[in-house]
């Protein structure tokens, strides 16, 4: 493998490591480019690192097949960005995830772990209350549901940012809530649609109160089969160490299809 090269988002050399057929791998780097990710894509051959906000974790994005001897080079290569305050952490998927957790495992670090799952089959699951579109959800009770998921990751908003996400919550048009028989909007949740086939399912939600009620797999359910309905595929990311969470993904149908590890260094 080349020696890991740092390339601007306008590099070409973009356009030549992701095999153009993978319209899916594109839309998804062009999204995490916009948010300013940092990205390490390898194809096996050549390694670039995709410059982005300097405290973010970088995106490990590798070829299938990449080999043995390719992957120590990538370690090599991650080690020294690492060693020069480069790098912050990574997150990357199986064989990378593996050896990434072993790799640094001696080194203080902040590690979540992250399953991906698919949907295939949906299984309709119905609670009592009703579902409602994001725009009916106040904006201030979608940014108080919204800090409870931020303070989850540890990482709780502002006054100020609970405002700007509630408000930008409501005008989304794929964002959504249950709606409990109190009256109270107690679980929310919205997607994005990836390239042409799939729906990423996020900001899933549902205040303390109202869990184990069965209002989170109420709403899946319904956005879950919206998005077959248009011929798409749903995904979702999800903490694989938080088990309320994935055992509700897998009772509206979704399977675990991946591994993912984020590794966030604490001496960065």
């Amino acid at each position: 493998m080349e020696e890991l090269r740092m390339v601007s988002p306008s590099d070409t050399a973009l356009q030549t490591l992701i095999p153009p057929r993978d319209r899916l791998a594109f839309v998804r780097i062009e999204r995490m480019l916009e948010r300013g990710r940092p990205l390490v894509l390898t194809d096996g051959q050549s390694c670039l690192l995709v410059l982005g906000e300097p405290k973010t974790p970088a995106w490990i994005w590798t070829a299938n097949d990449i080999s043995e001897e390719m992957l120590h080079s990538l370690f090599d290569s991650l080690a020294t960005l690492r060693s020069t305050g480069q790098l912050s952490g990574i997150i990357a998927k199986g064989t990378v995830a593996r050896l990434a957790e072993l790799a640094w495992s001696s080194i203080p670090a902040e590690r979540q772990r992250m399953s991906v799952y698919r949907m295939d089959r949906l299984r309709v699951c119905t609670a009592e209350g009703e579902f409602v579109p994001g725009s009916e959800v106040v904006s201030v009770r979608a940014g108080e549901l919204l800090d409870r998921l931020s303070f989850a990751d540890g990482n709780p908003m502002t006054a100020a940012q609970r405002r700007e996400a509630g408000e930008a919550f409501g005008k989304d048009a794929f964002a959504a809530g249950w709606r409990a028989p109190d009256g109270t909007v107690a679980s929310i949740a919205r997607r994005a649609d990836v390239g042409s086939g799939y729906s990423v399912i996020h900001s899933v939600v549902t205040d303390a109160p109202y869990r184990n009620r069965g209002y989170a797999k109420a709403l899946l359910s319904v956005l879950c089969e919206r998005i077959l309905q248009e011929n798409r595929i749903p995904m979702l990311y999800a903490d694989r160490d938080y088990a309320p969470s994935n055992a509700a993904y897998r009772g509206v149908g979704f399977e675990e299809r991946a591994h993912l590890c984020a590794i966030r260094w604490k001496d960065s």
